[in-house]
């Protein structure tokens, strides 16, 4: 897939990034119904990173029929006018497949995060393994209990919409994921969900950790379609994915009012 980004500031950084650390980063995008908004979340993996976040792009997607709609966003964790983390969200676009999406992104301006805000940085960094807010994204006209989510469908696919993440001009995109219950006011931990294997074959497992229990699994195919629903009621759920084609899908596993969601590939 080709993507084109567009950093105007890069050409004139003389700082020497070929010695940092770059993690890969995950993004979480949590839906908290009570407060209407979207609380966005970045994990840096196994490093701290404090210098330059050249792009981020993300899309949130949510049912065609909703009449929510998504406002601007803001970020906390880097306040306007510091240059070093600022949104900048394209139009809704009702794509005819059920849904609607938008898109934001975030161009770094040459400041690395860490700097203090009197310097345009955010005085902060991505700590490791650690989720950190960035953003908040009001959710407006929303009946309540929409759906919304990180778009990994076909369409997000076929239109550029995929996340992204570039730290110091390299590409180091991680995993995705959404949820749709409030958010406490510390970052989240982990997930607690595993599956294995994965890619699968005829069987997958999946396993919730911290106790907790299952009580719902979606498979969702790359059109957002749910292909297959499965109750649970133990912490653990086998399934038989023999009638899947092969392919990439998103598995929802639901606990307690928590949704988490992972990628699960079949390959045979």
């Amino acid at each position: 897939m080709k993507r084109t980004i567009f950093l105007p500031s890069l050409l004139a950084l003389s700082v020497p990034f070929a010695s940092a650390q770059l993690p890969f980063v995950d993004l979480l995008v949590e839906h908290d119904d009570a407060n209407a908004q979207l609380h966005v979340f970045l994990r840096a993996n196994d490093y701290d990173f404090g210098e330059l976040v050249s792009s981020i792009s993300f899309s949130i997607r949510w049912p065609e029929a909703s009449a929510a709609t998504l406002g601007f966003g803001s970020s906390a964790w880097c306040p306007y006018p510091n240059s070093a983390f600022q949104p900048s969200p394209g139009s809704t676009i009702t794509a005819g497949n059920g849904f609607k999406y938008k898109n934001w992104t975030f161009f770094g301006l040459g400041t690395y995060i860490s700097a203090i805000t009197d310097d345009g940085g955010c005085d902060n960094s991505l700590l490791a393994d650690t989720w950190i807010e960035v953003a908040t994204i009001p959710v407006n006209n929303d009946p309540g209990a929409t759906a919304i989510d990180v778009a990994t469908d076909q369409y997000a696919i076929d239109n550029n919409l995929l996340y992204y993440i570039s730290l110091n001009g390299v590409d180091r995109t991680g995993g995705v994921f959404s949820g749709t219950t409030a958010v406490a006011p510390v970052p989240l931990a982990p997930s607690p969900m595993t599956i294995a294997p994965n890619p699968a074959n005829a069987s997958t497992t999946i396993t919730l950790n911290e106790g907790r229990m299952i009580d719902e699994v979606e498979i969702m195919d790359t059109g957002g379609r749910v292909v297959r629903r499965d109750r649970g009621g133990l912490n653990t759920l086998t399934l038989d994915v023999r009638t899947l084609e092969s392919g990439a899908y998103q598995l929802i596993v639901r606990s307690e009012g928590r949704s988490w969601a992972q990628p699960m590939l079949i390959a045979r």
